[in-house]
């Protein structure tokens, strides 16, 4: 039940940053090209990495900070849901070459920017 609660405390706050940068960057960017979920999934990936290895190979996070930040804040801040959905009605409006590009980048740069986090903290 404690894990349950770690989660649910840091999907709401994961969650919470993501709509308030969603918000922010798109009152500076109005292209149809989804930037802001693309930079948003990129920051919960890093996040994600540097938590990860701070776990795994610095043994400096307990279990209950890896619910609480791992599982719960970069679950709720990380997007894909959102990315599926704007990818798709890329696709749908015949925007075929961004909804391909969103594909790309979003999968390749968050990847790159995972192992980038994890190696800051290997190599810290």
């Amino acid at each position: 039940m404690k894990q349950l609660l770690l989660v649910f405390l840091g999907s709401g706050m994961g969650g919470s940053i993501r709509y308030l940068a969603d918000i922010g960057i798109s009152y500076f960017y109005k292209k149809d090209f989804p930037l802001p979920i693309l930079l948003i999934n990129v920051s919960a990936s890093f996040f994600v990495g540097l938590l990860l290895a701070m776990a795994q190979e610095k043994k400096i996070l307990s279990a209950n900070a890896q619910w609480l930040l791992i599982t719960g804040f970069c679950g709720g801040m990380s997007t894909f849901s959102t990315f599926s959905a704007q990818t798709l009605k890329l696709l749908e409006t015949g925007q075929l070459v961004l909804a391909f590009l969103n594909i790309l980048l979003s999968v390749s740069i968050c990847i790159a920017f995972s192992y980038l986090g994890h190696l800051i903290v290997r190599y810290a």
